[in-house]
């Protein structure tokens, strides 16, 4: 059975999300592929200073960008794909405790 990417990548991102305004967090960082950078500057994410496409070493040098997103620049726009907005899902204590998962 194929995943449907449109509503898995949503509900993953708002999870992580959810997570980061839990633990206070001031940012989130990654690396993508360049062919994703579209998709990902949809959902707030921006180049690092002075960020350039290099090769990753664990992937087999893939090229890789550096990206990003300041939880303090989160606003409606940048969730608008997202079922619900971050910070106003509120985490159920057996989630937290890692019992039960989230559901959308």
């Amino acid at each position: 059975q194929k995943t449907d990417a449109k509503k898995v990548l949503p509900a993953l991102f708002t999870t992580v999300l959810a997570w980061s305004f839990l633990l206070k967090l001031d940012a989130l960082v990654i690396t993508i592929n360049p062919k994703h950078d579209a998709l990902y500057q949809q959902f707030g994410f921006r180049p690092l200073a002075s960020s350039e496409e290099r090769p990753h070493s664990s992937l087999t040098n893939a090229p890789a960008l550096a990206r990003v997103l300041l939880l303090r620049d989160i606003d409606e726009y940048s969730c608008r794909f997202l079922p619900i907005h971050p910070q106003k899902l509120t985490l159920p204590p057996d989630f937290c405790a890692g019992e039960a998962p989230l559901i959308f």
